[in-house]
């Protein structure tokens, strides 16, 4: 079992390094679906409502997120080139998030 699940986090890098990331991602996602398929298949096990409802909300938003940056999304966090570092921390560059005043 430990092989397969090495041989298939390989080929998701593969797929990820060949690919674009906005068709990738959906397919990762129904692994929930899967997971749940086969816990009934093999388990007897039945996902609740609770549970359907928890997958679909990681599987849209994360499909939301693959759509927003794939279509051009832009984020307000730019990375601070010029400020005082801290190397005792080992970091060098900060995030700042730029204020956005909408008239």
């Amino acid at each position: 079992m430990s092989v397969l699940a090495f041989l298939a986090g390989l080929c998701l890098i593969a797929a990820y390094k060949a690919g674009d990331a906005g068709v990738v991602a959906p397919m990762q996602y129904s692994q929930i679906v899967w997971a749940s398929v086969f816990g009934l298949i093999f388990f007897n096990e039945r996902a609740d409502q609770t549970t359907w409802t928890g997958a679909a909300i990681v599987i849209a938003s994360g499909l939301y997120i693959v759509a927003r940056e794939a279509f051009g999304g832009t984020t307000l966090a730019r990375p601070v080139l010029r400020g005082r570092g801290r190397p005792e921390t080992g970091t060098q560059l900060r995030m700042q998030m730029r204020e956005v005043h909408h008239s």
